[in-house]
C-alpha cells in the first residue's frame, strides 16, 4: 500500500487512532481533501479520518458515521477558526471544485467535519 494517498495527505494522517490499521479513505475523501487544500494553499491537519467502528464508539462517535466507512475526515488549519475555515470550503464548493463534497459541518472553535457519503441530511452546511 502507498503511503502517500494525494500530494499532501499521507496514509498514516487518517488512519484509525486506536492502531486498529483501518485506513481505507475512499478517493472521493481523499479528492475533495487535496482539492480544499490546493485552494486555500495552506497545510490541513487531520483531527480524526478512518474510525474502525469500535473506536468511533470510544470517542462517542455515531452508528453511522461516515468516518466508519472513509467518507469523512475532521480538519483544522493553524490560525484559522472553524467559521474561517468553513467559509473558505464553501467558496470551494461555489467555485464548482469539491462535487463530491456532500456536508460540512463546524466542530468546536477550530474544526470543520467533511463528509462525501450520500447520506441524506437536511442541508450541505451546518452554520
Amino acid at each position: 500500500m502507498t503511503q502517500q494517498l494525494s500530494k499532501n495527505l499521507k496514509r498514516s494522517e487518517v488512519a484509525c487512532r486506536c492502531g486498529c490499521g483501518f485506513d481505507n479513505l475512499t478517493q472521493q475523501t481523499i479528492d475533495t481533501f487535496q482539492t480544499i487544500r490546493d485552494f486555500i494553499g495552506r497545510p490541513i491537519a487531520i483531527i480524526s479520518g478512518c474510525r474502525c467502528a469500535r473506536h468511533n464508539s470510544t470517542v462517542g462517535g455515531a452508528a453511522s458515521s461516515a468516518h466508519i466507512t472513509g467518507q469523512a475526515l475532521d480538519l483544522s488549519i493553524s490560525g484559522m477558526t472553524s467559521r474561517q475555515f468553513g467559509d473558505e470550503i464553501k467558496r470551494c464548493h461555489a467555485a464548482g471544485l469539491i462535487p463530491n463534497l456532500r456536508y460540512c459541518y463546524l466542530i468546536g472553535a477550530n474544526t470543520v467535519h467533511i463528509g462525501t457519503d450520500d447520506r441524506q441530511r437536511s442541508g450541505i452546511w451546518g452554520w
